[in-house]
């Protein structure tokens, strides 16, 4: 039996680390301080705390993930067409991020430096002004584009208790209802360091253009055990089972 815990140790550490790895999340929203550490928001899985509210400043140069940890990342770029819907108490949850946004009329940019993970993905919030608005996104060659659910402003937004979050994959633009509708648009495999959020109003068949961009979330990416990691795996319990 002794012989058989030694082996099992003999597996790599970094592999059993990467094994029981918990991804971290760090959270922007454009609020001017009506955001408390208590408040939920994103799409599942990353429905978290410890926003980042990212006000009428220059520039964005202290954050915190989702654990309430200090980050390294930074923010800098457009800091002005702050709109802030309605009065936001008596909200909660995902309601109050959501009342918070950037108000993009033709084309603004942010760009987030010392990102903390070599490898992560990039949600992007979309309000919903109406379903005859929409909003391009992109970051390095990918651009993705969002149109509004719902019929007049809000309606799409997600609701309190996290549900009525809509995912939009479209990299075609089109013309009006040829766009799909979504409150959010997913960058997947970053690398880099740094990056740029490029964000466009895009005419969906109304006489204005308005794209309001609600927050932006930087998702660590753990990656799963190679097959060659599995394999040393592999080899470990067969030959427990060829010894017992």
């Amino acid at each position: 039996m002794t012989k058989k815990y030694l082996r099992l140790g003999l597996l790599p550490a970094g592999l059993l680390l990467a094994m029981n790895a918990n991804a971290a999340t760090i959270s922007i929203n454009f609020d001017t301080g009506n955001i408390d550490s208590a408040t939920l928001g994103g799409a599942a899985p990353n429905r978290v705390t410890n926003w980042n509210a990212w006000g009428n400043t220059t520039n964005l140069t202290s954050t915190v993930d989702s654990a309430g940890v200090a980050t390294t990342l930074t923010a800098s770029g457009t800091s002005t067409n702050r709109s802030q819907r309605g009065n936001p108490s008596g909200l909660s949850n995902d309601e109050l991020i959501f009342t918070s946004v950037i108000d993009v009329t033709s084309s603004a940019s942010v760009t987030l430096s010392s990102v903390p993970y070599a490898l992560y993905d990039v949600y992007v919030y979309m309000h919903d002004e109406s379903d005859d608005r929409a909003g391009s996104f992109t970051i390095g060659s990918t651009t993705y584009y969002a149109r509004g659910i719902g019929g007049s402003e809000g309606v799409g937004d997600p609701d309190s208790s996290g549900g009525g979050y809509v995912l939009s994959s479209d990299t075609t633009q089109g013309t009006g209802a040829d766009i799909d509708q979504g409150n959010y648009v997913l960058f997947t495999g970053l690398s880099d360091a740094s990056f740029t959020l490029n964000m466009v109003a895009v005419n969906a068949g109304d006489t204005i253009n308005r794209n309001k961009v609600a927050g932006i979330q930087i998702v660590e990416t753990i990656p799963e055990p190679s097959s060659a990691l599995l394999a040393v795996i592999g080899v470990g319990l067969g030959s427990l089972r060829r010894r017992r």
